[in-house]
Order: C-alpha cells, then structure tokens, then sequence
C-alpha cells in the first residue's frame, strides 16, 4: 500500500486533525522565522527548520490543549476534540499577532509581547470561565 493509497483513505475529520495541528505547532514556528530571520531559512536544513518552527511554537501549543481539556473533559472526552480545540486558540494567538507584526513591521520583542499578551488573556478568560462558586458558611 503506498502513501497516496493511505492519503486517499483519509476522512474529513482526519484531514482537518492533521491540518490543525501542522497550522498551529510548524506553520507559526516558520512564518516567525521567515519573517524575523530569512537567512536561517534559507541556511539550515529542512529537519532543522522544522525543529526550530516547532520549539517556538509547541509550548503554547501544550499549554492551550491543556487548559481546553481541563474546562471541557466532562462535556466531551475525546481527545481529538480537545487538539483541535487547543490548536483553534494556538492559531489564533499566533497568527493575529505576525499579521499585526507583518502590517506594522513590528520588532521581535514586540511581537513576543503581544503573543504572551493574547495568551495571558486566554488563560485569565479560562480561570474566570471555570471558576467554581464558593459556599457560604453561615
């Protein structure tokens, strides 16, 4: 059985799993690094590209998969979902800030500020979402 034969085989909900997650832990991780320093792209090698694209990203990454399975896991305890999910918030995080990075020719820091902004935002909404009323003691 070739590759082709496998790719054909594949469901839409395989598809999109696959799709989310390549768009939310390499695809950042590239742009970042073409956008801010073209001569590593064009110097190293394809395994070490992707390497790099991924260590900026997958930390984040984690990060939103966790977060999403904790406020979720009673409502849907598939694991998919919650990849998906998480990956939505990576993506989001990500690519809004290096389009405001690209329209404005932002420096790095600025960027990374913005990043950790949006992803401080995201967990601050989450710890306000899920928090649990306490009882009163009379």
């Amino acid at each position: 059985m070739s590759l082709l034969e496998e790719i054909q085989r594949l469901g839409a909900k395989d598809i999109m799993k696959y799709l989310s997650i390549f768009l939310a832990s390499i695809a950042p991780g590239f742009l970042i690094l073409y956008y801010y320093k073209p001569d590593l792209v064009k110097e190293y090698t394809t395994v070490k590209i992707i390497i790099f694209s991924s260590s900026l990203t997958l930390p984040l990454l984690f990060a939103n998969i966790t977060i999403v399975d904790e406020r979720s896991y009673e409502k849907d305890p598939s694991l998919e979902t919650h990849l998906i999910a998480g990956a939505l918030y990576t993506f989001i995080i990500y690519y809004v800030p290096l389009f405001a990075a690209y329209l404005f020719n932002w420096p790095f820091i600025v960027f990374i500020w913005v990043l950790l902004g949006l992803e401080a935002f995201f967990i601050i909404n989450y710890l306000i979402l899920t928090r649990k009323k306490l009882p009163n003691k009379v």
